[in-house]
């Protein structure tokens, strides 16, 4: 049984979540940063995207500046995990992937 929560409104705080990490070990998780910083969480189609792929490496080509801004930077990767993995550390994912 599927139980539905209302939807989210512009301003109301994230629902709590985690999920397995794809580039480190154990999970990331919103409850770990809440009420230290704010938090970026990007949704993407996949890395078979060409748009997500920029994205993703702009991203990581500047993660000290995003650092001074937020926490932690997740991306959603959608896909085979496998190949999920080795892309993203074939294109050097620095930042916690989950």
């Amino acid at each position: 049984m599927v139980t539905r929560t209302p939807a989210v409104d512009v301003g109301d705080p994230a629902p709590d979540f985690s999920l397995p990490s794809v580039n480190r070990d154990g999970v990331v998780g919103l409850a770990d940063y809440r009420g230290r910083t704010p938090v970026f969480l990007g949704l993407y189609r996949g890395l078979h995207c060409p748009f997500c792929r920029r994205h993703l490496a702009q991203l990581d080509l500047t993660p000290e500046k995003l650092e001074q801004i937020v926490a932690r930077h997740g991306t959603q990767l959608a896909g085979q995990r496998a190949s999920a993995i080795k892309r993203l550390l074939r294109h050097g994912g620095r930042l916690p992937a989950v």
